[in-house]
Order: structure tokens, then sequence, then C-alpha cells
């Protein structure tokens, strides 16, 4: 199990934006610890307003300033490497802060921090339907 840790709670322990499951293509560039710059394209796991969990294959620090680019709208930004894990695969897998967070760098609408699923105002989702398979017959 991967623990998620983008430094993203505030002094009474509440995070500062809501996590979304989201898979964005990013490119992350650096120089690596021996000196060498680096520009590896990586996709993301988790991102909230504040940055985003992914798996980057080139080595880095804990505190490391990297720039991210987005890959579709082209948008780049500075962040802070927090976290470095070994994920399930043994591949390493980083967490990112901005610098200065950036909600609309995803572009998607995070939820309100206080919104539950329980909440009357949260979107219902229905069940899903059990579909019966089709079976066919030769004739």
């Amino acid at each position: 199990m991967v623990t998620l840790e983008l430094q993203d709670k505030t002094s009474n322990d509440q995070r500062r934006s809501q996590r979304i499951v989201l898979r964005v293509g990013v490119t992350l560039s650096g120089t690596t610890p021996n000196g060498r710059p680096f520009h590896e394209a990586a996709y993301t796991l988790v991102v909230n307003a504040h940055g985003a969990f992914l798996p980057l294959e080139s080595p880095v620090v804990h505190g490391q300033v990297l720039t991210m680019r987005h890959n579709k709208t082209e948008e780049e930004l500075f962040c802070r490497v927090v976290r470095i894990d070994r994920g399930n695969t043994g591949h390493p897998q980083i967490a990112v802060e901005f610098i200065q967070p950036s909600p609309r760098f995803w572009r998607v609408t995070f939820p309100p921090v206080d919104w539950k699923p329980a909440d009357p105002e949260a979107p219902q989702t229905r069940p899903a339907r059990r579909v019966s398979p089709i079976v066919s017959q030769a004739a």
C-alpha cells in the first residue's frame, strides 16, 4: 500500500484541497543529483489543488524544485518534491507540491473540503444496473 503525503494539511489536520484520482500527462524537468538535466514524460496518479502524486524514473531528492508541464495545455509551473516512495511495483513515485497553489492547473473543479458523500447537496449516484449477458445459440 502506498501512502500519499502531499503535505496538504493545515495545523488542525484538515486538507487544504480534495484529492482526486486523475491521470494527466505531464513532463517533469530538472537536474539529477549528479548534475545531469532531465525531461521525463509522466502521468499523475492523484492530484489536488496543491500538487500531485506520480511515478518518476529520474532520480530526484526531497526538497528539489522541478518544472512541471501539463502536456495538453502546455502550462508550466514550479513544484517541489515533498515525498519519494517505491510503489507496489518497486518503481519510484513522488509527491510534488506546487510552489504557488494552482487549482486551475489540472482543469478540474475541486469539491469543497467539507463535502461528504452523505451531504444532501452532494450529487447522487445511481447503482449500476445488472445486465444479463447475451447468449447466442448456434443454428
